[in-house]
């Protein structure tokens, strides 16, 4: 699935290894949803070339949906930087 929208609510995170790993919110004008980001992912996007996450930056996410106590999560295998032509 891939959702497009603005991301916030930043929060990098280290696991019990010692790997980053990240949650945040991505959103449209009408609704939100919680990205989640692993730290294989976040290597991997990394090493494409790909972008830091920023806070009010236009995205594009990929992955597959997760539900959690009634909540909708994307777990991300991929996210790309929207930019304005």
């Amino acid at each position: 699935m891939k959702v497009c929208g603005v991301m916030s609510n930043i929060k990098k995170v280290l696991t019990k290894k010692g790997e980053t790993m990240v949650f945040a919110k991505l959103s449209d004008s009408d609704n939100e949803i919680e990205l989640i980001v692993f730290p294989g992912t976040i290597k991997t996007i990394e090493k494409n070339g790909g972008y830091g996450l920023a806070e009010n930056q236009l995205a594009i996410a990929e992955g597959r949906l997760d539900k959690r106590q009634d909540n909708l999560q994307l777990i991300c295998e991929n996210i790309l930087e929207v930019k304005e032509a």
